[in-house]
């Protein structure tokens, strides 16, 4: 899962919408990535799923993402370049509440969670 909350706060999707594409995975163990770990979301998410997190630098955190089986992705194009990179990875990102990028999630195969 990537949680991008930085200097969009207001961009950032829903618990909810996290919850849902988590619980759409049959996964044995989880991993969260965010800018804002800290962040109520995140403790909130790492609490429900028993998350593990990874703290990296981006090439780093972005090649760890790129082997998992499943990708949580948040809005923005770090979070996109994770997506990118998955090439063997079930993908979520969420429908777009708040346009402050261009329509970047483009990939058919990719699975867009309305929350």
């Amino acid at each position: 899962i990537h949680v991008r909350i930085g200097d969009v706060p207001q961009c950032t999707p829903s618990f909810e919408y996290f919850s849902s594409a988590i619980e759409k995975t049959s996964f044995s163990q989880g991993y969260i990535s965010s800018d804002t770990i800290d962040a109520e979301i995140c403790k909130k998410l790492i609490e429900k799923y028993i998350l593990k997190v990874i703290n990296m630098d981006e090439i780093d955190t972005i090649m760890f993402a790129s082997t998992c089986k499943y990708l949580v992705l948040s809005n923005g194009t770090f979070s996109w370049t994770i997506g990118f990179f998955g090439l063997y990875s079930t993908v979520y990102y969420p429908k777009l509440k708040i346009q402050w990028h261009g329509d970047i999630f483009v990939f058919p195969e990719w699975h867009e969670i309305d929350y």
